[in-house]
């Protein structure tokens, strides 16, 4: 079963370092951690967001994936 946890921290260093905390203890197996990301605001104010997993690459890994399929379906 999956779980949400949420932690609120003041800064930007104390988000990074629990991050830390959390992939030590999942080296350790006392934490089974799947993602992890915290938000913040930059320098200008617009909010940003640091994952530790990139959608990227499994976006684009799911989007070949699809395409091969539906490609050697149809063709």
């Amino acid at each position: 079963m999956s779980q949400l946890i949420v932690l609120g921290v003041a800064d930007r260093d104390a988000a990074e370092h629990a991050l830390d905390i959390a992939a030590d203890l999942n080296k350790q197996q006392l934490l089974r951690l799947e993602d992890a990301a915290y938000a913040y605001k930059d320098d200008k104010g617009r909010p940003r967001i640091q994952q530790t997993v990139s959608t990227t690459g499994m976006g684009a890994a799911g989007g070949a994936l699809w395409g091969t399929l539906i490609g050697l379906i149809f063709l």
